[in-house]
């Protein structure tokens, strides 16, 4: 009888260790899976091969603040062309020159890639407004660089002080009667970044 009973605690000992190894495994496997995740969610942030889409969230008061302050301006986070690519960034505000239209920018961003780069940067830029449901109401741009302008240069800033792009990119009133901003107050904005 003593014998069956000390083979029943050698098993039981044998089970417990085998399933305190699986524990270790599993959490070992879900820290990977966390840290993946984490990582995977920030690559289309940071490098997107030059298709960035920014989702410019609580529209309308962003809207109401820019309307009271001609001088606020929104900024997407910055974005790469490729993993060692450039850096930049979207700028969206009212028109200084009429208020009645919203200005689309891009800004060239300082990155730890710069000394790789050629300068000035080249290339083509599509800015695309978005409307959420209908894509033939899209509102787009195509832009070819200048490399003589300052906006292009290798930044020395966080961000070239100078943006390219469109003081008057579309009309504000265009946006609201055509429902560009959808129901949860948001203004899709979408750039294509090629470098030559």
């Amino acid at each position: 009888m003593s014998f069956f009973f000390r083979a029943l605690y050698e098993k039981i000992v044998f089970l417990e260790q085998k399933n305190r190894e699986q524990e270790i495994i599993i959490t070992n496997m879900s820290d990977r899976i966390s840290a993946n995740s984490t990582v995977m969610s920030s690559l289309p942030l940071r490098y997107c091969n030059g298709n960035y889409v920014w989702y410019l969230t609580d529209f309308k008061n962003k809207l109401n603040t820019m309307k009271n302050n001609q001088h606020v301006m929104y900024y997407s986070p910055g974005f790469y062309t490729s993993c060692n690519g450039y850096r930049l960034c979207l700028r969206f505000n009212l028109s200084p020159n009429d208020s009645n239209y919203v200005a689309l920018l891009v800004h060239m961003m300082r990155s730890k890639h710069d000394n790789t780069l050629d300068w000035p940067f080249s290339g083509k830029l599509v800015l695309t407004i978005v409307h959420p449901l209908q894509s033939f109401r899209n509102i787009k741009e195509t832009i070819m660089t200048k490399p003589d302008l300052g906006a292009f240069q290798r930044p020395t800033e966080e961000m070239n002080p100078k943006g390219y792009g469109y003081k008057e990119f579309a009309l504000l009133e265009d946006l609201l009667a055509n429902n560009f901003v959808d129901d949860s107050n948001q203004l899709i904005i979408k750039v294509t970044v090629q470098p030559v």
